[in-house]
């Protein structure tokens, strides 16, 4: 789970050249993401979507001794990514984040955020498995749970990971 440097890709112009080209939706994606979303948990997910985007195409570009830096800068991104993605996950229909009983300073998810915070640098790929993993079954959780247990209607449940607009995927009608 250690991402090993480098690796062997970028070796010819026209690899880097698809490799940066395919970083860039990520910066789109993000953009839209941070206009569209309707709490601050979804806006952040957003710059940190713009932020592997930005990362991932400064690794691709990069030559040399840059090259290991801006790699593991990529790893860290897309851990971070993957927490904050996992956070607005959890953000409650009404717009504020879902603390429950472990939420504070004591609280276990403080607790979780440090501990991912130290394990980061050391192991970004297992930190990353484990916040899309926490995400999943969250997912699962509230789907699972009924109508009384969840948030109500379920387009309420859905709404705080939906665009500010109300637009859905595969809808015509969507404004950027």
């Amino acid at each position: 789970m250690k991402p090993k440097g480098p690796g062997s890709n970028d070796r010819t112009l026209s690899e880097r050249v698809i490799n940066v080209a395919t970083s860039l939706p990520f910066l789109a994606v993000g953009y839209c993401t941070c206009r569209r979303r309707q709490t601050s948990e979804g806006r952040q997910f957003g710059a940190w979507l713009m932020a592997i985007g930005a990362s991932a195409a400064a690794y691709h570009a990069a030559d040399g001794r840059q090259r290991v830096a801006l790699r593991k800068l990529d790893y860290w991104t897309i851990a971070a990514a993957t927490g904050h993605m996992a956070r607005a996950a959890r953000c409650s229909a009404g717009g504020s984040y879902d603390r429950g009983p472990s939420a504070g300073v004591g609280g276990r998810r403080w607790l979780r955020g440090a501990a991912l915070a130290v394990v980061t640098p050391l192991q970004p790929t297992l930190v990353s498995a484990l916040n899309i993993a926490a995400t999943e079954v969250h997912f699962a959780r509230r789907a699972l749970s009924g109508p009384a247990e969840g948030c109500g209607a379920a387009a309420e449940c859905r709404s705080h990971i939906s665009p500010a607009n109300g637009s859905r995927v595969g809808d015509t009608g969507a404004t950027m």
